[in-house]
């Protein structure tokens, strides 16, 4: 996972997945989930829908940006 802060208050955070189960595979639903003081907290949760299919051996990469204020 990767996370970004910028001066403008704004939070990025990225992670890519790369298939390889050996075939294609949809992605339907994706989460944000952090762990704060042993307990694992879900800040986002997203329906795609349709999904998104990822071929064998491709990467799908998932980002979330949070605007504070």
């Amino acid at each position: 996972c990767t996370v970004e802060i910028s001066a403008e208050n704004v939070i990025t955070i990225s992670r890519s997945f790369t298939n390889k189960s050996g075939g294609d595979i949809t992605v339907t639903e994706v989460a944000l989930v952090c762990e704060w003081q042993g307990a694992n907290i879900m800040i986002a949760y997203d329906v795609i829908s349709g999904g998104v299919t990822v071929p064998d051996g491709a990467t799908l990469t998932l980002k979330y940006t949070i605007s504070l204020s």
